[in-house]
């Protein structure tokens, strides 16, 4: 079965009315980011709680030009308070399409590989060192799908054995589920 997913981008890109249209045709919901969106965060637990929900996230909030960079706290909570699904998906080659002429001409290589789906653990520990943990977990089964010049500060955490989350079956098609994806960028093309 088809699922459509849906997601959080930054709310500066939903000034403009006609590609606010665009964007929420895609799914998109603007996320204030530097901040605590609550707005967000409940709408992000909504849309799970629908059938077939399914909501991407981007756990380093940003894209980067070099390896993975320290995540928010925002997927890990979700994961934590919904209960859903993750599915950790790593994305590679796209470091070549960041200038305008690119989106004329959009030539690359772009490799997407998808992860065990894993659940939180139900646990009942102090919330704030639980919600690093995850992060960590999280952050470290999408290092384990990329390259190790991608893997930045997580690195270690690649290899590590999960401690907090557990692997599940793929998820039936009315299961809630999360996608965390990374969008990191080497600066150097084709490194690996």
């Amino acid at each position: 079965m088809t699922r459509r997913t849906l997601f959080l981008a930054k709310a500066e890109v939903f000034h403009n009315p006609v590609f606010t249209l665009f964007l929420r045709w895609w799914g998109a919901h603007p996320l204030r980011r530097g901040e605590a969106d609550l707005k967000a965060y409940r709408w992000v637990l909504r849309e799970l709680k629908r059938p077939n929900g399914c909501v991407t996230l981007f756990p380093e909030g940003t894209r980067n030009r070099g390896g993975l960079k320290r995540a928010r706290p925002g997927p890990a909570s979700v994961a934590m308070h919904s209960g859903a699904t993750v599915l950790p998906v790593g994305i590679t080659g796209t470091e070549v399409l960041h200038s305008a002429i690119r989106a004329l001409y959009p030539k690359a290589t772009i490799r997407v590989r998808f992860g065990t789906p894993f659940r939180v653990k139900p646990r009942e520990r102090e919330r704030r060192k639980q919600l690093n943990q995850v992060t960590t977990e999280i952050m470290g089964r999408i290092a384990a799908l990329l390259p190790a010049s991608y893997r930045g500060v997580y690195r270690e955490a690649a290899g590590a054995k999960p401690e907090v989350t557990e692997d599940v079956a793929a998820p039936p098609s009315s299961t809630p589920s999360i996608r965390a994806d990374t969008g990191s960028q080497p600066s150097r093309p084709g490194s690996s």
